[in-house]
C-alpha cells in the first residue's frame, strides 16, 4: 500500500481536483496524495480521505470495496431508519461481493502450475481463500440470525 500524504495546496501552481467528489482543492486548503510505484499520483479533498480499496491495486481491492459499500450503505439505512429487510439486502450483496473475489483467487490457484500451487506463494492463495471463504459465511450468518430474530419478533407480538 503506498503511503498517505497530506499538504496544503499553495497559491500557484497546476489546479488540483478530488478523485471522489471531483471538487476543485482550493488554495490553503489540506488535501490528501499518494501515488503507487506504477502509475499517477491521486488526491483527495480533506472530506474524502482515501479508502483502503484505492490503496490497494491487488484483488483485495474488491474485498475492502464491498465492506465499505456495506458500511455506506448501513450508515444511509440508519438514517432512513431501514428495516430488516434492507439491512439483509446489503448482507447478502456484501457476502455474494466476497464469494466473487474468493472465486477469482481459486481461478488464479487452479491455473498455476502444480509446483506453484504447493509454494509459499499457492499457500498463501490458499489462506486468503478460505479466509474469504470464512468472511463470506460470517456476512451469512448474521443475515440469517437477523432473518430468524425477525420471525421471533413476529411471533411474539401476535
Amino acid at each position: 500500500m503506498p503511503r498517505v500524504n497530506t499538504a496544503t495546496k499553495s497559491r500557484v501552481g497546476k489546479e488540483i481536483m478530488c478523485r471522489r467528489c471531483h471538487r476543485k482543492i482550493e488554495p490553503g486548503e489540506r488535501y490528501f496524495y499518494y501515488k503507487f510505484r506504477y502509475g499517477g499520483k491521486y488526491t483527495h479533498c480533506k472530506l474524502h480521505p482515501p479508502r483502503a480499496s484505492e490503496l490497494t491495486q491487488s484483488k483485495m481491492s474488491g474485498v475492502y470495496a464491498a465492506v465499505e459499500g456495506a458500511e455506506d450503505a448501513l450508515a444511509l439505512l440508519q438514517k432512513k431508519n431501514g428495516t430488516v429487510e434492507d439491512v439483509q439486502a446489503v448482507l447478502e450483496t456484501a457476502a455474494d461481493e466476497v464469494e466473487s473475489i474468493r472465486d477469482e483467487y481459486q481461478d488464479s490457484l487452479d491455473n498455476m502450475p502444480e509446483g506453484l500451487q504447493g509454494s509459499s506463494t499457492g499457500e498463501a492463495i490458499q489462506e486468503k481463500i478460505d479466509a474469504l471463504e470464512e468472511f463470506a459465511q460470517t456476512l451469512r450468518d448474521l443475515d440469517e440470525a437477523l432473518s430468524n430474530a425477525e420471525q421471533a419478533l413476529g411471533e411474539l407480538s401476535v
